[in-house]
C-alpha cells in the first residue's frame, strides 16, 4: 500500500504546484489533461521497473519497519537472563502458546491490520460508490420527461436536479430543468455544454474519478485532486463549448452560467457532470470565460518537462541499490531481528565474493517468519524467524549452482544443502525497553536431525521449540563459561 499511495501523493502535488504556478498562462484543455496522469497512477497499484530517480527509494532509505510493542531496542554486552517456558506436552504446549498470546510477545503484524483496515474502507466506500449512482438513475428514470429538441443525446426534463447534467456510463443523457428547458438560448447553451462533456467522455472519468477515491479513501490529497480535477472538467468544457458557439457567444454563455449555476456541494462520488459549484468556483468560471488563457510555447515545454520527470519519478519502482541490502516492504519484524538478518546476509554477500569470485550488486530480505515455539515467559523469550533473501550478482549465468543453491529471476537464494538459514535471538523487558540478543544462525537440516528425535520431542513437544530452548541453553552455558 505505501509504495501505492506515496507515489501517487507526489505526483498529486507536483499537479497541485503546476496548476498553482501556471494559473492563466496554460490552456485550460492542458490543465485538465494534467490530472489524466494522476488517475492512472491512483489506479496502477504497481509500479514499472526500477530507477534511481523513483520516489520509493528515498523510503526505502528512511524506513524503520518495527512491530515489537516496545520502541526502540537496546543491544546489551550481556544475554537477558530468565527462566523460558519448556512446554514437556502437547496440551502444556498449548498453554504456552495461549500465554504468549496474552503476554503480546507476538502482536499482530501491523501491516496486516493496515491491509484489513484499509480493505474495509474500499468495500465501503465500493458500496457507497455504487448505491449514490444507482439511487440517482431510480430517481432520474421516476420523474424524467423527453424533451423533442433534435439533440444527438436523448434530452430529459427533471425536477429531481437542481442544476442540468449529463448522467449514464453506457448511454449518456442530458437532463435538464424545467426552467432550462423554458428559455430557448440557456437550452441552447446548457445542450451545446453536456454534448461537449459528451465529446470529453466526462461521464467515464467521473466514475474512475469515484472509483479513485473508493481505493483511496484514506488520503486526503486524492480527495483534493478529485474537486479540483472535477472544476477543472467544467473549466476545459466551458472553453470548449464557447469555442464551438463563437465567439460571439461568449457574454452570451457566461450569462447562462450564472442563470443555470448553482452553489452548493455535488457528491464526489456521483458519476455525472454537473454546474453546481462553490461560489468561488463559479466566480472562476466566468473570470475565466473573459481571460480565455492559451499555453504559451516556453509554458508547454515547461510542463512537458516536468510532467516527464514527475512520471519517472513516481511511475517507477526503487532502485536495488548497489552494495544494499534492502528489507522487503511488507517485513515488519523488531529492529534487532532486522539488524541481525542483514548481518547474516552481508556475511553470506562477502563468502560469494571472496569463496566464490562473483561481484554481488545488490540484497534483499524477502521473508522473516517468526516460528511458533511456545518459548516465551511474562517480560523474556527466545525467538526463532526463518530467514529468505536474495543476492544478485553482475553476471548470473557465470553463477553454478552447487551444494544445494539455487536462484529466482537472476537471483541467488538463501538456499544450500542445509535448507534455509533460521535466525535465533533472545529478549527480555528492561526499564528502557527490549533488550535483545542474538544468540545463533541454525538452519532446516539441523533442527531436523538433532532437534526433531524422538527424545526431543518427547521433552519438548516439537522439533522448533527444542531447536531454540537447547540452542539458548547451549548459548548460556557458553557465556557463562566464558
Amino acid at each position: 500500500m505505501i509504495e501505492w499511495a506515496i507515489p501517487s501523493s507526489v505526483l498529486i502535488l507536483v499537479v497541485l504546484v503546476l496548476r498553482r504556478l501556471l494559473k492563466g498562462k496554460m490552456s485550460l484543455r492542458l490543465q485538465y489533461a494534467l490530472w489524466a496522469l494522476v488517475l492512472l497512477r491512483l489506479l496502477l497499484p504497481i509500479s514499472f521497473g526500477a530507477t534511481s530517480v523513483s520516489v520509493l527509494n528515498a523510503m526505502e532509505r528512511t524506513q524503520i519497519q518495527m512491530s515489537d510493542p516496545v520502541p526502540g531496542y537496546v543491544r546489551s554486552d550481556t544475554p537477558p537472563v530468565f527462566d523460558p517456558v519448556i512446554p514437556l506436552g502437547a496440551q502444556e504446549e498449548q498453554n504456552v502458546s495461549q500465554r504468549v498470546a496474552e503476554n503480546g510477545d507476538r502482536p499482530i503484524d501491523r501491516g496486516t491490520v493496515l491491509l484489513g483496515v484499509w480493505a474495509v474502507g474500499a468495500v465501503g466506500m465500493g458500496l457507497w460508490l455504487l448505491w449514490v449512482n444507482v439511487r440517482f438513475a431510480r430517481k432520474l428514470r421516476r420523474s424524467r420527461v423527453p424533451l423533442a429538441v433534435g439533440c444527438s443525446r436523448p434530452v430529459y426534463v427533471t425536477g429531481e436536479i437542481q442544476t442540468p447534467c449529463l448522467f449514464g456510463l453506457l448511454r449518456p443523457c442530458i437532463y435538464v430543468t424545467e426552467e432550462a428547458a423554458a428559455d430557448e438560448m440557456v437550452l441552447r447553451h446548457t445542450l451545446a455544454h453536456e454534448l461537449t462533456h459528451y465529446r470529453h467522455g466526462d461521464p467515464v472519468w467521473a466514475a474512475l474519478r469515484g472509483l479513485c477515491l473508493a481505493l483511496h479513501w484514506y488520503n486526503p490529497l486524492v480527495w483534493v485532486a478529485a474537486a479540483l480535477s472535477q472544476r477543472d472538467g467544467e473549466l476545459c468544457c466551458d472553453a470548449a463549448t464557447v469555442k464551438k458557439l463563437g465567439e460571439g457567444e461568449r457574454a452570451a454563455y457566461g450569462r447562462t452560467l450564472l442563470a443555470v449555476t448553482c452553489q452548493g456541494r455535488i457528491d464526489p462520488m456521483l458519476a455525472a457532470t454537473s454546474m453546481t459549484g462553490s461560489g468561488k468556483g463559479i466566480k472562476e468560471r466566468i473570470t475565466l470565460l473573459t481571460k480565455y488563457p492559451k499555453t504559451a510555447v516556453y509554458t508547454l515545454v515547461v510542463v512537458g518537462i516536468v510532467a516527464a520527470m514527475a512520471v519517472g519519478c513516481t511511475f517507477t519502482g526503487a532502485e536495488k541499490g548497489e552494495g544494499q541490502i534492502t528489507l522487503g516492504q511488507e517485513i515488519h519484524v523488531p529492529q534487532a531481528v532486522a539488524d541481525y538478518a542483514r548481518d547474516y546476509v552481508q556475511e553470506a554477500w562477502n563468502n560469494y565474493e571472496e569463496q566464490e569470485g562473483y561481484h554481488i550488486t545488490g540484497g534483499e530480505i524477502v521473508g522473516i517468519t517468526q516460528i511458533d515455539t511456545g518459548t516465551a515467559a511474562e517480560s523474556s523469550g527466545v525467538n526463532l524467524y526463518r530467514l529468505e533473501y536474495r543476492l544478485w550478482a553482475s553476471d548470473p549465468d557465470q553463477v553454478v549452482l552447487a551444494d544445494g543453491m539455487t536462484m529466482e529471476e537472476g537471483a541467488i537464494t538463501e538456499w544450500s544443502s542445509a535448507g534455509q538459514p533460521y535466525l535465533l535471538l533472545c529478549w527480555q523487558d528492561g526499564d528502557k525497553g527490549r533488550d535483545w540478543e542474538p544468540v545463533c544462525v541454525t538452519d532446516t537440516n539441523t533442527i531436523a536431525q538433532t532437534y526433531g528425535t524422538p527424545e526431543m520431542l518427547e521433552k519438548y513437544g516439537n522439533q522448533d521449540t527444542a531447536a531454540a530452548m537447547e540452542l539458548y541453553l547451549q548459548f548460556q552455558g557458553e557465556r557463562n563459561d566464558g
